[in-house]
């Protein structure tokens, strides 16, 4: 499967992916297309997932003060449970600021995908389109659950020593943006106190194709 995440950057893409929404929020959950295609359109930001170039999901974020909304999360019914939904999300979390606060409201159905993405339920459940939904709030405390999660696995195999040079790999354990051509760079995870390391690293080195 090849999997494609990008920003939403023509006009036929923001309509290809307004056809995906209304495949699963009109057609699918009937909700109101008035409240679907909302007056946030214009200030918003759209990603589109493409599966050897075939649109098949599409979230967007906006800002809202010193905050970041993530909503409109939409993957077609046969592309399900292929890991999209944290693909899109993934690729969005690279995208801002990591001083801004970040939520979105969940439909109850899908609260718990969302925890495993490092959202929290924040307050009390409350109708929006006529579906319950829950605020939550992406914590940053979630990186060093990842850390520690890696460590444990790390540990459990005898691996004292682990190194990425993925950039996606970087950015889910740290939330850096590793994403460059100008530079090397490298994640080090230590899984054991004996070592006389940080229990993570991040690296990068300068380098020059005319060196």
């Amino acid at each position: 499967m090849d999997l494609k995440i990008k920003l939403v950057d023509t006009a036929k893409e923001y309509q290809t992916i307004l056809k995906i929404r209304k495949t699963v929020f009109i057609d699918e959950q009937k909700i109101s297309r008035t409240i679907e295609i909302d007056s946030n359109e214009r200030s918003s930001h759209y990603v589109i997932a493409l599966i050897n170039d075939i649109p098949v999901g599409t979230a967007r974020w906006r800002h809202i003060n010193h905050e970041v909304k993530l909503e409109r999360f939409a993957v077609l019914e046969e592309h399900r449970n292929k890991g999209i939904g944290r693909k899109l999300n993934d690729f969005i979390l690279k995208k801002i600021p990591k001083n801004r606060t970040i939520f979105l409201n969940s439909q109850e159905t899908a609260i718990g995908f969302y925890e495993k993405l490092g959202f929290k339920v924040s307050g009390f459940p409350f109708s929006e389109a006529g579906i319950i939904h829950k605020k939550m709030i992406f914590s940053k405390t979630e990186y060093g659950n990842r850390l520690a999660n890696i460590k444990r696995s790390m540990q459990e195999k005898g691996i004292e020593l682990l190194i990425s040079q993925d950039p996606s790999n970087m950015n889910y354990l740290t939330g850096y943006d590793a994403w460059s051509f100008y530079y090397a760079q490298c994640v080090i995870a230590v899984s054991y106190t004996h070592l006389t390391l940080p229990t993570i690293l991040l690296c990068r080195s300068r380098w020059s194709p005319y060196h």
